[in-house]
């Protein structure tokens, strides 16, 4: 480890060489600078800084200067300047173990937070890189993406979020956001961003929300925001939709076709009568008050009561109104077990009840309550291959096996609200097949906000699983805010007195298609580990993800928008033949070499003569060499999950995570990442009694040599976990319990295909861990929980990740046994397992209240800069 104590709180780093005036030649380096792939995003004073690109050398120096306008292109100053200051200077190069892929920097402590800057790579010969943008405002997307004129959106508040990155004012403004129409007769409207004005939380840097006006005229708009009141940046990618506000129509009461409630009749043939009547001309079936009965009967299809487009299902309040299924529904022994009710879409669910009379076993399957869609392969040719529109709203399910489920296709504009679940098995459950490998799932431009979720009773502690509130299979501009996963309820236990109370995880997402441009934020999960199993409170998985290659590839050639390597293409996956194109939307992640860290989206691939070409969108800022290697799989890409509370306090949790084995790590609580990930952010969660926050990266590769090696790469690149605050771990005496912040990584003993960076530039900054640690027993810990790779094992695995500016606080007491970590060294404030975990750099991390030890350091090319006395210091 490099400890260096040296001093630079004054007014910048004294240079040894002075430049005269920029000169643009061959030969500068080149900084990723396309703002929402991989270029660096954000940085207060005194923060450090990663900057990627291609062709830095030892006598950089990087140029800072404060923007006004972010809008306009970057004019570097006339030469380096001689002194720093607020506005211009040189920021503190304290990492160039990275040449020539990149440069770590500090930034000054008296810059002025929240201001945006440029910056800009000068070399020895006076080049000058292009110049980057920090602290701008980066929107990427907007949710909803269509309003009504004047009408709620499924009992949604009238609101707009603009969400991206960097979106908090500017010191002394208020970020605005403007509508401007197309049509171009309307003046422009600009609208204030709500801001709490509590400066702990996050979710003003990624979100800006604003109050729509009562009225807005129908037709699209344009939408830009400024968080300075000069720079506006549109979405050029998406626009505002308003629609007239939808018609009433003609309502169908089901006492009207011959049904009474409350008589323990079948009523579903009335129902489907009521269906039929209002297809054809659009209208609401109504149920009136009372409860009214779903038997397994014949006038039900076999694929459940399809509700066609333009038709909607209401109730007189889910207080007030029950549809309640037969125990028979679907037959108890079906191997498919109908929905009560598939949405084609243009569909509205409100104000009632579902409820089940089977009582379900750990071992059953049984029926969903509403599906999107028909089944993917039973849908007529004539009907829509999208399922769009659907909106349900204000409902309670009561014990159904699950809630809400998907049928395979694509769904587009789902808005789920103000609902309260109580699943045996899982409420949500959208998802594709992977059997479709002729048809890409997604799940976009949608918004699930404002539910309850309460647990089941499933619990099946052989498989370590139970009751989850969702899974989520894709993700294309997803709002998931505002919910609420209530693990201390037994309202919808089978025994509330005597039954498993918690889940086997909340909210999980995983890889049937990509996660990408994902809002998680200001969720509530309590007692997620109280059954058995991780005990997640918001997963990140790569189940189902579809790796393109058998192994990380080297390049062959590239061009500035493709690249072409070596096949060939693994042709199936999840036990299927793939088709042609099914590799369209993909990612590619070049892990090693010149233009390593960069991520982008597969446009369309060739494979001929033993080789693949991929069209790559958008271009390369770093074009790939011959020395390059990439993977290939599907991504969680701009992703936020920001200002979320896990609660796993007994009480009102029990702790009560039930293991097969003695030495299976338990917990509950976790925010965990499992899978390939970019562009991503972790902020402003507070995590009470639970797992912590832990990164997965691993490699795996086919190998003659490693007969248990499989192909796969969970790389994760540019992720930043900032300002989270974990306080107390699941089980502290207890070395099978792991929390603080943690990355588990490995990689595969494959000497044919030695590992390439699995991680990548990630930031863990400005967090608090009290009385929490993780595998070995660091706080904040970097350790192989799985194999380290072929020998000689010290391949960097983990590269370049910059630590700063974290609290970490009542590290004291005995350390556990050795029951769930091979090597325990005490209570540790920053824990380094190995080489494998390569060129990090520790900056003011304070360790109070007297830790045992500071940092525990085995990694290689560590750099530890400027030990104060609080801070933690190497051991």
């Amino acid at each position: 480890m490099k400890q260096i104590g040296i001093g630079f709180r004054a007014a910048g780093l004294a240079m040894a060489v002075l430049f005269g005036a920029p000169a643009e030649s061959a030969g500068a380096a080149v900084l990723f600078s396309q703002p929402a792939y991989q270029s660096p995003v954000r940085a207060d004073p005194d923060d450090l800084l990663l900057l990627p690109g291609y062709g830095f050398s030892e006598r950089d120096v990087v140029v800072y200067q404060a923007i006004a306008d972010t809008s306009r292109d970057l004019v570097p100053p006339a030469e380096v300047p001689k002194r720093s200051t607020p506005a211009l200077g040189t920021a503190e190069v304290v990492s160039r173990a990275n040449i020539p892929d990149s440069l770590t920097v500090r930034l000054p402590e008296f810059l002025e937070k929240g201001r945006s800057y440029a910056l800009w790579v000068v070399d020895g010969k006076n080049r000058w890189s292009n110049g980057i943008r920090i602290n701008d405002a980066r929107p990427l997307w907007i949710t909803p993406s269509r309003v009504y004129r004047t009408a709620a959106l499924g009992s949604l508040p009238r609101h707009l979020k603009v969400v991206g990155r960097n979106l908090r004012a500017a010191p002394g403004q208020i970020t605005q956001v403007r509508l401007s129409s197309l049509a171009g007769d309307d003046p422009e409207i600009t609208l204030q961003a709500f801001d709490d004005g509590n400066a702990d939380t996050a979710v003003e840097q990624y979100v800006a929300k604003v109050d729509l006006p009562d009225s807005l005229e129908a037709g699209e708009y344009a939408v830009q925001v400024s968080r300075d009141g000069q720079s506006w940046i549109a979405l050029d990618a998406q626009k505002l939709t308003v629609l007239p506000d939808p018609s009433p129509g003609k309502v169908f009461p089901v006492r009207d076709f011959g049904c009474l409630p409350d008589d323990a009749q079948d009523d579903t043939p009335c129902i489907r009568d009521a269906i039929r009547a209002a297809a054809r001309d659009g209208g609401t079936v109504a149920f009136g008050p009372g409860a009214w009965s779903l038997a397994d009967a014949s006038s039900a299809a076999t694929a459940g009561i399809l509700v066609v487009p333009g038709v909607s299902l209401r109730g007189a309040g889910a207080e007030a109104t029950t549809l309640i299924r037969s125990a028979g529904w679907g037959g108890e022994k079906s191997t498919a077990p109908r929905p009560s009710f598939v949405l084609l879409g243009q569909n509205r669910v409100e104000g009632l009840t579902f409820k089940d009379e089977r009582v379900y076993g750990s071992k059953d399957w049984g029926s969903s309550v509403l599906q999107l869609g028909r089944i993917w392969y039973a849908a007529p040719a004539n009907e829509p291959r999208v399922v769009r529109d659907v909106t349900i709203s204000r409902n309670v399910f009561d014990k159904p096996f699950r809630a809400i489920v998907s049928g395979g296709l694509p769904v587009e504009r789902l808005v789920v609200s103000h609902n309260v679940f109580g699943a045996f098995n899982t409420a949500l459950d959208i998802d594709g097949d992977a059997n479709n490998v002729d048809g890409k799932f997604h799940l976009d431009d949608s918004i699930v906000a404002f539910n309850t979720f309460k647990p089941g009773s499933y619990m099946d502690v052989a498989i370590r699983q139970g009751t989850i509130a969702s899974q989520i299979g894709a993700s294309r501009r997803l709002d998931f805010s505002n919910n609420v996963a209530d693990g201390a309820s037994s309202e919808y236990l089978y025994r509330p007195q005597l039954g498993a109370k918690g889940w086997r995880a909340a909210f999980f997402w995983h890889l049937r298609n990509n996660q990408e441009m994902l809002l998680v934020s200001e969720n509530q999960a309590s007692c997620t580990g109280d059954k058995t199993g991780d005990g997640e409170a918001f997963a990140f998985d790569n189940n189902h993800n579809s790796f393109g290659f058998d192994r990380a590839q080297t390049v062959l050639s590239a061009t500035p928008d493709s690249v072409t390597v070596k096949g060939p293409l693994q042709i199936r996956q999840e036990g299927k033949a793939v088709s042609p194109g099914y590799y369209d939307e993909h990612w590619v992640q070049v892990a090693e070499g010149p233009g390593v860290g960069q991520v982008r989206r597969v446009a369309s691939y060739t494979a001929e003569g033993g080789r693949v070409r991929i069209a790559v969108a958008p271009p390369w800022d770093v074009i790939p060499e011959a020395t390059s290697r990439l993977a290939l799989g599907r991504e969680f890409w701009q992703f936020y999950v920001v200002d979320n509370e896990v609660d796993h306090r007994k009480p009102p949790c029990l702790k009560s995570n039930r293991q097969d084995k003695p030495t299976t790590p338990y917990g509950g609580g976790l925010i965990g990442l499992w899978a390939q990930a970019a562009d991503s952010a972790i902020e402003g969660n507070r995590q009470y009694d639970t797992t912590g926050i832990t990164l997965h990266p691993a490699y795996s590769a086919v190998d003659p040599k490693c007969p248990a090696c499989t192909s796969w790469t969970f790389l994760q690149y540019f992720l930043e976990i900032r300002g989270n605050t974990i306080e107390q771990e699941y089980d502290w005496d207890s070395d099978c319990s792991w929390s603080g912040i943690m990355t588990s990584y490995g990689a595969s003993p494959s000497p044919g295909s030695p590992p390439p960076a699995i991680s990548y530039g990630v930031a863990i900054a400005r967090n608090a861990v009290v009385k929490a640690d993780g595998y070995a027993g660091g706080a904040i810990s970097f350790a192989p929980t799985w194999w380290d790779g072929p020998a000689p094992n010290r391949w960097p695995l983990l590269n370049g990740t910059v630590v700063y500016h974290n609290t970490i606080d009542g590290m004291t007491g005995t350390a556990p046994s050795k029951a769930c970590a091979s090597v325990q060294t005490g209570r540790t404030g920053i824990h380094v397992h190995a080489p494998t975990t390569a060129n990090t750099v520790f900056f003011e991390n304070v360790c109070a209240h007297g830790a045992a030890k500071g940092v525990w350091d085995k990694g290689a090319g560590t750099a530890l800069l400027m030990p104060s006395e609080r801070d933690c210091r190497a051991n």
